[in-house]
């Protein structure tokens, strides 16, 4: 069985501007923008430089405008990092004990060549009477497909339940590896469908901390990066009122310190592998079965 997985190097992490994540706890450090002087002495670059000027730096972001629900910072002295996260969530919480699970579902060859995509929403599929588990999912990112159900040259979402599949949204084909694509569907998934106890699957090839996640085989494989999740988390999450109880990742080498710095600030726990996983993925089967059993259980008890 072909294993989902993309050839990368797991290094050098400092290029995706997270510095060396460790999990700060220390929320009211005060943050100094440092940024290029032309005019600038060289007296006070070398200070800088030796780490005797600023004692916190700011990593500078890729773009002015980028929108991000944490902040970083480095003792220019010590070399400690601290993490602001900041609270994105102004929606209303709901009580209504069910289970929705969205799933961005990007194909790739893993269905293509194989049909395990496919396979996978048969899983969810299971369990007849499961009506308080509900999956909402969106297919993309692969030339074809092994049912008569998904068009792929269409942006679809489905909703699976009890047993049955609904094609509930269609929209024109959308490249899975963009940021604006991942956040138009939780935008909507989460307006459409509140849900006391709520989680978000990545299901693909996974590249780690480097090359992120989603590799959609339509638009030359072009993947979603952590920065690009977290802008798309950030966005989604004004209208919720809590958040997901995990975020996780049917996919490859995902189980990294940066995933989980940048998924803490939108989810209570992270379901990732360090390593590689098997092409077929999780069994949810078994997922679903524990949700109509144990409807009250959070992510914690179903991580376990």
């Amino acid at each position: 069985m072909k294993k989902k997985v993309i050839g990368v190097i797991l290094g050098v992490v400092v290029l995706l501007g997270l510095g060396s994540c460790l999990l700060g706890e220390d929320e009211d450090t005060e943050y100094a923008q440092v940024e290029d002087d032309d005019e600038e002495d060289e007296e006070e670059k070398e200070e800088k430089q030796s780490g005797e000027g600023d004692s916190n730096v700011t990593a500078t972001p890729l773009s002015a405008d980028l929108t991000r629900g944490m902040e970083l910072s480095v003792n220019g002295k010590s070399g400690e990092l601290s993490i602001t996260r900041f609270d994105s969530f102004h929606g209303e919480a709901v009580e209504d004990g069910i289970w929705t699970i969205f799933v961005y579902l990007c194909g790739t060859d893993l269905e293509s060549f194989y049909g395990m995509a496919t396979g996978d929403m048969e899983e969810m599929l299971s369990i007849d009477g499961a009506d308080n588990v509900r999956y909402i999912v969106q297919t993309g990112g692969t030339q074809a497909w092994y049912n008569d159900e998904v068009d792929s040259n269409a942006t679809q979402r489905f909703l699976l339940q009890d047993g049955y599949m609904e094609l509930v949204d269609e929209q024109s084909i959308a490249g899975m590896g963009d940021s604006a694509t991942l956040t138009d569907f939780l935008t909507w998934g989460t307006e459409n469908y509140p849900s006391e106890h709520t989680g978000l699957i990545f299901w693909d090839h996974g590249g780690g901390s480097i090359t992120g996640v989603c590799f959609d085989e339509m638009s030359d494989y072009d993947s979603l990066s952590l920065l690009e999740i977290d802008q798309a988390l950030y966005s989604a999450s004004q209208n919720m009122g809590q958040k997901f109880d995990f975020i996780g990742f049917d996919a490859c080498l995902m189980g990294t310190v940066e995933t989980a710095t940048i998924l803490a600030t939108y989810a209570d726990y992270m379901y990732g592998s360090e390593e590689t996983e098997p092409g077929s993925g999780w069994d949810y089967n078994a997922i679903t079965e524990f949700l109509y059993d144990h409807p009250e259980a959070g992510g914690k008890e179903l991580g376990e």
